[in-house]
């Protein structure tokens, strides 16, 4: 049985690897395929996936446990000891342990959620170490919990789009002020992007709810902070006004519901200008001019005529020998006699020397590349530059909760996984994480 479950886990895991790559970047490569060059965009492709799951994943159990858990109510350090004790007893790694936000509408279950260098229960009140053990047992041992943190990145890029969409349509509404529906008016212009990302989530959405097993929505309680959403713009009566009162024309708009806002809009744009176009710089450039299509001809090997080479400034680079900003571009004749000018790139080239020669027919003509266009260098310093600040500038927004909530809470999850850990004797840092700064900010959740 747990053989047919943890082939069906890997299963579902392909699977929201490719829908959640999709909706994160669909309207980006589409755009993409229709104005870049082919080969470029089917390097990008190739390793796409692989990149968006480290971009858009990499905080993922972090963010559904600071999302679901009740972090004002924790369990007493005999209680993480026992749990420890329990897990080793059976193989199992060891759980930092937190409660589930309270709920009145239904029974709850504990909750397994295990990341890269994470792992997590979160359990109601009450359940005994040994009952806790013996009921996520199974998940640590399939790979149920770490399909919950694709599952939970998945119905984010869902919800984001969702949220976008409603956010652009908000000038049309009702009751929205004036400045906001001015404010919002230019992002019509991106409507069809919108729509285009909205619709292929919406159906990879329905889709993966058919293909999801029951036991996944049974045990993954929906996020406390995706309650109770209010439309942006709008005035809520219930708080103060401040200003004064005749005229009664300015007001201090409830900024709750267009904070909510950031969010979604930020993952939604880091995915689209920074994830598929830095890999479309980066990673994808290997796969790109290291394959032959098939729409190409070749590769046909050709002497070098000639050559232009230009020096460029490597900066602080160059200091330590990396060079990666020199161009050459090479003039070779082809074997049907003509000389035909390539793109330039980072490799060195030498006029007289052999080189291999791609070519592909579109419709403004006949084109021509080198498959070793680009340099190891320069490739590794685009691939770890684009890498870097897509992971960088996702991790403040990986929660569903704003912005700056979301960093508090996200520190104070550290610490807490931080203090268990020395608690249970598992391996942690030499120092507990913010411990010079941040402390107040880390308790406002």
């Amino acid at each position: 049985m747990r053989t047919v479950r943890s082939i069906g886990n890997a299963a579902l895991a392909v699977w929201l690897a490719l829908a959640l790559t999709v909706a994160r970047i669909a309207p980006i490569a589409l755009m993409f395929a229709l104005v870049a060059v082919p080969y470029r965009v089917a390097g990008t492709l190739v390793v796409i996936v692989g990149v968006v799951l480290v971009v858009h994943t990499v905080s993922a159990a972090r963010a559904a446990v600071l999302d679901r858990g009740d972090h004002r109510a924790l369990p007493d350090d005999g209680y993480v000891v026992q749990v420890a004790e329990e897990a080793r007893a059976q193989g199992l790694p060891v759980p930092t342990v937190l409660h589930l936000e309270g709920r009145s509408d239904r029974a709850q279950d504990p909750v397994t959620i295990r990341g890269w260098r994470w792992c997590f229960v979160l359990t109601p009140a009450g359940v005994a170490p040994q009952d806790l053990v013996q009921q996520v047992g199974p998940d640590l041992r399939d790979g149920t919990a770490r399909i919950r943190v694709l599952l939970w990145a998945f119905d984010l890029a869902v919800t984001d789009w969702r949220v976008v969409l409603r956010m652009m349509a908000t000038p049309f509404r009702k009751g929205v002020r004036t400045d906001l529906r001015l404010y919002l008016f230019p992002l019509l212009l991106l409507s069809p992007l919108a729509l285009i990302g909205y619709l292929t989530a919406r159906v990879l959405g329905a889709v993966t709810g058919m293909l999801l097993p029951r036991r996944f929505r049974r045990a993954m309680p929906a996020p406390v902070s995706a309650g109770a959403r209010a439309e942006p713009g709008t005035h809520d009566a219930t708080l103060p006004e401040v200003g004064p009162s005749t005229p009664n024309w300015r007001r201090v708009p409830d900024l709750r519901p267009i904070e909510s806002l950031l969010g979604p809009s930020a993952r939604v744009i880091i995915a689209l200008l920074v994830t598929f176009p830095g890999t479309y710089q980066g990673l994808g450039v290997l796969p790109a001019e290291r394959t032959a299509w098939a729409w190409e001809e070749g590769p046909a090997w050709a002497e070098v005529v000639d050559v232009v080479h230009t020096e460029h400034s490597d900066g602080l680079l160059e200091q330590v020998g990396i060079r990666h900003n020199s161009t050459w571009r090479p003039q070779v004749a082809l074997p049907n006699s003509s000389h035909v000018w390539l793109a330039e790139g980072t490799t060195q080239v030498d006029a007289g020397e052999s080189i291999q020669v791609m070519s592909w027919t579109a419709m403004d003509g006949e084109h021509h590349r080198h498959p070793r266009q680009t340099s190891w260098t320069r490739y590794i310093v685009m691939s770890l530059l684009m890498l870097g600040a897509s992971v960088g500038l996702s991790l403040p927004f990986a929660t569903s909760l704003p912005t700056l909530l979301g960093l508090a809470g996200n520190i104070r999850l550290r610490r807490l996984d931080h203090d268990q850990r020395v608690l249970t004797g598992r391996r942690h840092r030499r120092r507990r994480p913010w411990s010079r700064l941040g402390t107040r900010f880390a308790d406002l959740l």
